[in-house]
């Protein structure tokens, strides 16, 4: 059974949550030309999988999104790079409740410095009361929504727990009646695996200058595609 937004059962107001999430990578699935080398460096990722560890901190209607510094020597330093572009470990996202606007600050190798601020995204989420998974022992309700993002249409799961009085979650999820403590798309599944309560933890609000929309950006990514020679409108 689906509804819109009808769970009510939260409890209390919570200040401030940390939040860490674990990463599993999914097999990649596809018909593209290129398919099998993706799975192929999938596959060479999976025993590393466990080496990414998220963290979700929100405090007074700001949120912050990141994962934790990869400390392991033994990782081989050339998985290094596709590593963090699987796990999307090179973005930084942040969430202003009040303002209703996302940041996403990116640190790859092809895009470093760039800023992206943009309204929230209207997911229009689909809640299924009968499809249920309990997390750190919170009973958890699954939501799903389809959406177009960065030129790519995404279809993706989460969990949330509406014990937990947080409309927030990993990346810019949100809109949800409780916090998000796992999530899924094609690629990837996160799953929280410890919750902290009333950690005292200072999100600055981000200032920035300069900065592109998701739509301007598209526009910039798609340009330099086409300076290397590859034009995204041909198949």
């Amino acid at each position: 059974m689906f509804c819109l937004v009808s769970l009510t059962t939260m409890v209390g107001q919570t200040n401030a949550i940390e939040v860490n999430y674990s990463l599993t990578l999914k097999p990649i699935k596809s018909q593209a030309p290129n398919a099998e080398f993706v799975k192929s460096i999938v596959k060479s990722l999976k025993p590393y999988e466990d080496r990414i560890t998220y963290q979700l901190i929100v405090n007074q209607g700001l949120s912050r999104f990141k994962t934790k510094p990869i400390m392991d020597s033994d990782l081989n330093p050339g998985l290094l790079p596709s590593l963090q572009l699987h796990a999307d470990a090179s973005t930084v996202y942040y969430q202003n409740q009040q303002d209703e606007y996302y940041y996403k600050f990116l640190h790859s190798r092809s895009f470093s410095g760039i800023v992206i601020k943009d309204h929230f995204k209207k997911f229009n989420w689909r809640i299924d009361n009968q499809k249920i998974k309990t997390i750190l022992g919170y009973k958890c309700y699954l939501a799903t929504a389809s959406f177009s993002a960065d030129g790519i249409k995404k279809n993706i799961k989460v969990w949330f727990s509406p014990k937990i009085n947080i409309n927030s979650g990993p990346m810019y999820y949100n809109g949800l009646p409780g916090l998000i403590l796992a999530y899924q798309d094609r690629h990837r599944y996160l799953e929280a695996k410890k919750i902290s309560f009333n950690s005292i933890k200072t999100i600055k609000q981000p200032k920035v200058e300069q900065y592109y929309t998701e739509d301007e950006f598209l526009k910039l990514v798609k340009n330099k595609m086409k300076r290397f020679g590859f034009d995204p409108s041909k198949k």
